[in-house]
């Protein structure tokens, strides 16, 4: 049994990691005030993963490994990820930009893709299946990052300028890189770092930019400066989503680290990892949906229980708004199974489509997310603003006027105000405007995605069908005579 219980999990974050949050020195993630309220949310999607071992595991070898880690044969395993991750984020709603799962599924695929990393030398191959099989064996929580700082964007500026990670130094032991990465999401949480395949995938890169790894999170000179925590510790009921499901982006430095030979997946390869993009940002996506579906029925939830709650629901504008984030949340769902269900074989593996399932992550970050979050703005309009503390029910003097003033036609004041931080939070709070910023971006520049789009994507028959319909009243004017 390598099914991991949530106290295993904890005890794995004190670990000497260099960890800040501003200049403070995290020693332990999971007991410091400002991070253990999400430690002990991913410790509980552990324990729940483990309850539910018959249903979302399989067993190799006399070992039973969770489903996340299941490489993906047929139509069925398709189904058995997709049920573990649906797990996995409703027990967080799907707030969680990147639960490890995320990055479980990575590895995977890389794990099924192993023959394109072997291609320049067998041993990278080994190296994936090789980490595969450790990181699976612990049930370890990963995290990465594949971005570069935005130092200089200006025309002609590279990886050069913006300090992406590098080589410096390559020996016996390993390749010594330096360098940036930005918004490792999930990082104070994570057990490893691995970053593979890198943005933008170029086969013409400079190939000293181009080294895929993985690393333990107390790697010497590897440092994680995390952003400002949403998190609030001293009465977390006040901001729930932000104290229990921030997952704390980090900016990671590496100050000329060293990455031991077994740890290195692809170096100085710049074919090869614009050959593994695809595939891997494939199942990357595919999984952001399914995440994305289940944070969609979340947000329809808060829409239907507001307007339940002070009598709106019976309106057809209210039921209009809430009834298009139902249908999209079927389109994805439908979506989803349409990938599965058209995914290529390669070596006995299925892969899916880039093309088909990056708009997916794309058009839901663009449009569909957006919506939601206005859906609830509107819905609620200044409710959602006068939030007072839930301290105010202590207070014997103000009690009577809160149980008077902040109750609604269908709930108590203590119900209601409940109800209306979890909409506060995902929509006008400081967690708020990072989601709604996160989902934008989470798979690239949108704008840049749809150029992608437009010039790489198969056209040929959209033209055709225009084509065919020239021709078609060509022909008819001819027969007629006019021409």
């Amino acid at each position: 049994m390598v099914l991991r219980s949530g106290k295993e999990y904890l005890q794995s974050l004190k670990d000497g990691r260099e960890l800040y949050v501003g200049d403070e020195l995290i020693e332990n993630p999971a007991t410091h005030p400002k991070l253990k309220y999400t430690a002990l949310t991913v410790a509980r999607c552990y324990d729940i993963q483990l309850s539910k071992a018959d249903e979302i595991s399989f067993v190799e070898n006399g070992e039973r490994f969770s489903n996340i880690w299941l490489p993906v044969r047929t139509k069925s395993d398709f189904e058995k990820v997709r049920k573990a991750v649906r797990l996995w984020h409703e027990a967080t709603m799907g707030v969680f930009g990147r639960l490890h799962d995320y990055l479980t599924i990575w590895v995977t695929a890389l794990y099924m893709l192993n023959d394109m990393l072997a291609k320049p030398d067998p041993k990278f191959g080994k190296n994936i299946i090789n980490y595969y099989n450790y990181s699976r064996s612990r049930d370890l929580a990963l995290t990465h990052a594949i971005s570069m700082p935005q130092i200089d964007r200006s025309p002609g500026a590279g990886r050069k300028q913006n300090e992406d990670i590098h080589v410096v130094d390559v020996n016996d032991r390993g390749v010594v890189v330096e360098g940036c990465r930005t918004v490792s999401t999930y990082a104070p949480f994570a057990n490893e770092f691995i970053t593979l395949p890198q943005l933008p995938a170029n086969p013409d890169e400079d190939p000293d930019y181009v080294v895929g790894f993985a690393l333990p999170m107390n790697t010497k000179n590897l440092v994680f400066l995390c952003r400002e925590s949403y998190s609030n510790p001293e009465a977390p009921w006040d901001h729930p989503l932000g104290t229990f499901y921030d997952d704390l982006d980090a900016q990671v430095v590496f100050d000329k680290v060293l990455i031991p030979w077994d740890r290195v997946f692809i170096f100085r390869e710049p074919k090869i990892n614009f050959e593994i993009y695809d595939p891997i940002m494939a199942y990357a996506c595919w999984q952001a949906t399914v995440r994305s579906i289940v944070k969609l029925e979340f947000i329809i939830g808060l829409a239907l229980k507001w307007a339940e709650m002070i009598g709106i629901d019976a309106y057809p504008n209210v039921q209009e708004r809430i009834g298009w984030l139902i249908e999209w949340r079927n389109v994805l769902s439908a979506a989803v199974e349409g990938i599965e269900l058209t995914a290529r074989s390669h070596n006995g593996f299925l892969i899916p489509d880039v093309w088909k399932s990056w708009p997916l992550v794309m058009v839901h970050g663009t449009y569909i997310y957006p919506m939601a979050i206005e859906t609830l703005r509107v819905l609620t309009g200044s409710g959602v603003i006068m939030n007072p503390p839930m301290s105010v029910f202590r207070n014997e003097r103000l009690r009577k006027y809160v149980d008077r003033y902040f109750r609604a036609k269908n709930a108590q004041a203590f119900d209601r105000l409940l109800l209306s931080k979890l909409i506060h939070d995902i929509t006008v709070s400081a967690l708020g405007g990072r989601l709604l910023q996160y989902e934008r971006y989470f798979a690239a520049d949108p704008f840049r995605v749809a150029i992608v789009h437009y010039r790489f994507s198969d056209k040929t028959n959209c033209k055709k069908l225009v084509d065919d319909q020239l021709e078609f009243v060509k022909g008819v004017m001819k027969e007629s005579g006019i021409f």
